[in-house]
């Protein structure tokens, strides 16, 4: 009871004291919580970077990455982190089309020396391996300002590749903040240089004596050139021409003349060499007692005997001499198809073949104004 009564006592005073503490509290002004203070961010070497470099060309800035558009060309830059700290930068600028080029740089590894007939220039191939479709084109490109600020980046340390999509570059990031900052805009200005440069190319050699040769048969027989098609408008039909790249430094001309009016029997053929292409015609192979001309070519159609006398001896000599200057061959009811695996830029080979199709095209078809076959 002794100890008891202290205990009462001590509670009943503390009640009393946080009663009257709340009743005034109740009844007091509220104060505005006071400000926070903001944290100071700690920017890292690759932060001050990329702030750098998305200040300087408007391009925004998003943690260890930076994206958008100088001009017509698009920018991604990322930091390479190891733990807090930037261990590369990697940036690609990518063009808004396609160079068209076929264009391959790389810089040279220590077990690819260079040798042999520069592209660019000894200097610029002792540094770079360049591939492209045209090396007059990939030297008109990179022998000038372009190829100067390439040259600029590998003095400078800097791995760079080139493609017809776009630049890319890899660079250490302990050359610190303004050394790191310089590769990237160096990256955005040499990709801009390269664009600019590509627009003033001229027509590769290649493609221009092709085009000089389709000019002179249309001034000629009469026709005209449209983009890169060469169109005969003959007595026989029309004749339209063009060269295709095909792949690597591969390329095939084709030629192909719609009759002006279609072959009055069903007559297809082929070179053996084509023959799995006929096949699926599934028809007998016609023979014509002419061993030469039956081992050059696949023959379907029918009437089998209107066929035959169809393709006589002077023909069958037309069609055998034009085989050996052609790899691929298809005539149809409507039209004669020839391919050759290159780009035709002789104006005297070209025009032998166009003169070999109208030799075809008058002995197979009624010609305007002609009524009756043959």
């Amino acid at each position: 009871m002794e100890i008891l009564l202290p205990i009462l006592a001590y509670v009943g005073i503390m009640g009393t004291v946080l009663w009257f503490a709340a009743r005034k509290s109740a009844n007091a002004p509220l104060e505005p919580n006071p400000p926070r203070e903001r944290v100071a961010r700690v920017y890292t070497l690759g932060d001050q970077v990329l702030t750098r470099v998305a200040q300087a060309h408007g391009l925004k800035h998003d943690v260890d990455v930076v994206t958008g558009r100088v001009g017509d060309l698009r920018v991604e830059i990322a930091v390479e982190p190891d733990g807090t700290q930037p261990v590369t930068f990697n940036g690609v600028v990518r063009f808004p089309r396609s160079l068209g080029l076929d264009l391959r740089l790389r810089h040279r590894g220590a077990l690819n020396a260079y040798g042999g007939v520069p592209v660019v220039s000894d200097d610029f191939d002792h540094v770079f391996q360049v591939e492209a479709l045209h090396a007059d084109q990939a030297r008109g490109l990179l022998s000038a300002e372009a190829g100067a600020q390439l040259m600029t980046g590998a003095s400078r340390g800097y791995y760079l590749k080139l493609d017809d999509d776009g630049l890319s570059l890899s660079v250490d990031a302990a050359r610190g903040v303004d050394r790191s900052a310089t590769a990237l805009t160096w990256l955005i200005e040499t990709a801009q240089a390269i664009v600019l440069a590509r627009a003033g190319l001229r027509r590769p050699e290649l493609e221009q004596r092709v085009h000089d040769s389709f000019t002179a048969l249309a001034q000629g027989l009469g026709g005209r050139v449209e983009g890169d098609e060469l169109h005969l408008d003959l007595e026989e039909g029309e004749l339209v021409s063009f060269v295709d790249h095909v792949t690597g430094k591969q390329f095939r001309t084709r030629l192909t003349l719609v009759f002006d009016k279609p072959l009055p029997v069903d007559l297809r053929l082929g070179l053996e060499s084509e023959q799995s292409f006929f096949a699926r015609f599934k028809h007998k192979d016609l023979q014509l007692g002419d061993d030469r001309f039956d081992r050059t070519f696949v023959v379907f159609g029918e009437p089998e005997d209107e066929v035959k006398g169809v393709i006589d001896a002077e023909l069958r000599r037309t069609l055998v001499e034009l085989s050996a200057s052609v790899d691929s061959f298809t005539l149809t009811p409507t039209e004669l198809e020839l391919g050759v695996n290159s780009a035709l830029s002789d104006r005297d080979a070209l025009g032998n073949l166009v003169d070999a199709m109208r030799n075809v095209a008058r002995a197979l078809c009624p010609r305007r104004g002609q009524g009756a076959y043959r």
